[in-house]
């Protein structure tokens, strides 16, 4: 195994100089309820590592690590109606253990995440329009609460812990150990697109782009990428894929087709799909330098903010802004509000707004320019995505828990009444 320094680093190189005491990596929950039990005895911070994507690094920290790296075991049901996964399991390990096989379960792209982290804050992917969040396959829980007792979590046990548990954030409410989730029927071909959009089209295709939304088919998920750079503004950029064979793809991306540069359709089996936007599903963790932000949009904007949006990207600026524009409804909506934590099943579409840069010369005006095109957006967003979290957010409870806050803050008075699970945006 790695050693302490090989062990320490996370996404963020900006938390980079952050040392743990002691880094330990637990291959089973007997090991798990034994640093829970050391770290209270020691009165030592307990910090949680899934896969260690974090975009604040808010599982890392002068007190113990617990990485579940080594807890990374998946089992698939004979009858194919239950995937079980131990915490410490990446996305890429879970699309590899059911794509081949015909089945899936809504996660993100990047095949490095953790699949225990993204359930928890809800886990939007480009399954999620058609199969809902990573949550809503969520069947049961295995958690080990601040005394080191085992709970068990679903619609019969400990029914509150298990809707906290889908979409109401990560670490904060005790160690999950195991998580079953119900994988349902993918389609044997996918399609994807990746195309610029014509330049003197850019708002037109974006305000085409937000009112096909609530009413385009839930087969289709058009991600949309826009960025300034040191030439200038970059995008937007379709980056589409469609459960379902090429043919159907064109006439579900018919609306969008006139305003794009040389769209070619590609048809790909789901796993081959999986790896055109997330690459090699054994890829490695890849650290860089970055700030991510984001809101949630629950009407559409007008042309006039598409205008001041654009206008904001165009300057050439050191680094790089990207802007991710992802949109929701479909099955995510259909899930009734009260049903589980995640608080914006409502929401249209959503922004992650994230500045990188290679050099330290390069951060001032990165993270300038995220601040003015983010500002500019503030006045008409609605709530945040904890997944992607973000420090700077003032009133981040709210933002990312909505109504749901004080039903989350009860759950977590019952599972952790001292607070011993605690980080910069935990409850």
């Amino acid at each position: 195994m790695p050693g302490y320094e090989a062990l320490v680093p996370g996404y963020n190189v900006a938390y980079h100089g952050l040392r743990p005491r002691l880094i330990t990596l637990a291959r089973t929950r007997e090991e798990v309820i034994g640093t829970i039990a050391t770290c209270r005895r020691e009165n030592w911070p307990l910090h949680i590592r899934g896969g260690g994507h974090s975009f604040e690094d808010l599982n890392t920290g002068p007190g113990v690590l617990l990485d579940t790296r080594r807890m990374n075991r998946l089992q698939l049901s004979s009858d194919g109606k239950t995937l079980t996964v131990e915490a410490g399991a990446t996305l890429g390990q879970v699309q590899r253990a059911l794509l081949p096989r015909g089945l899936v379960i809504p996660t993100g792209s990047c095949p490095s995440v953790g699949i225990t982290g993204l359930t928890l804050g809800g886990g939007y992917g480009l399954g999620s329009r058609k199969y809902g969040l990573s949550c809503d396959a969520l069947r049961e829980v295995e958690l080990i609460d601040a005394s080191g007792r085992v709970a068990i979590a679903s619609e019969r046990q400990n029914p509150e812990l298990f809707w906290a548990l889908r979409g109401g954030g990560g670490a904060h409410l005790g160690v999950v150990t195991r998580l079953s989730f119900a994988p349902q029927p993918a389609s044997e071909r996918v399609s994807v697109l990746r195309a610029r959009v014509r330049p003197e089209a850019r708002r037109e295709f974006l305000a085409r782009w937000q009112s096909w939304i609530a009413g385009g088919t839930d087969q289709l998920t058009p991600l949309v990428y826009v960025a300034a750079t040191p030439s200038g503004i970059d995008g937007p950029v379709l980056l589409a894929q469609y459960w379902g064979d090429r043919p159907g793809a064109r006439v579900a991306l018919e609306p969008f087709l006139p305003l794009l540069e040389l769209p070619e359709i590609e048809e790909c089996s789901a796993l081959e799909a999986a790896q055109v936007f997330g690459g090699e599903l054994d890829a490695p963790l890849k650290p860089t330098r970055f700030k991510s932000k984001s809101h949630f949009f629950k009407r559409e904007l007008g042309d006039a903010q598409w205008d001041v949006l654009l206008r904001l990207l165009a300057p050439p600026i050191d680094g790089l802004l990207g802007l991710m524009l992802d949109p929701w409804q479909g099955a995510i909506r259909r899930v009734p509000h009260h049903d589980t934590a995640f608080a914006h099943r409502d929401a249209l579409f959503s922004i992650q707004y994230r500045a990188d840069w290679s050099a330290e010369a390069e951060a001032a005006a990165s993270l300038a320019s995220l601040q003015q095109v983010y500002d500019s957006l503030a006045p008409l967003s609605d709530g945040a995505y904890a997944n992607y979290s973000d420090k700077s957010l003032s009133d981040w409870r709210t933002a990312y828990y909505g109504a749901h806050l004080e039903r989350l803050t009860s759950v977590k008075r019952q599972f952790d009444p001292d607070g011993f699970f605690s980080h910069p945006l935990s409850l």
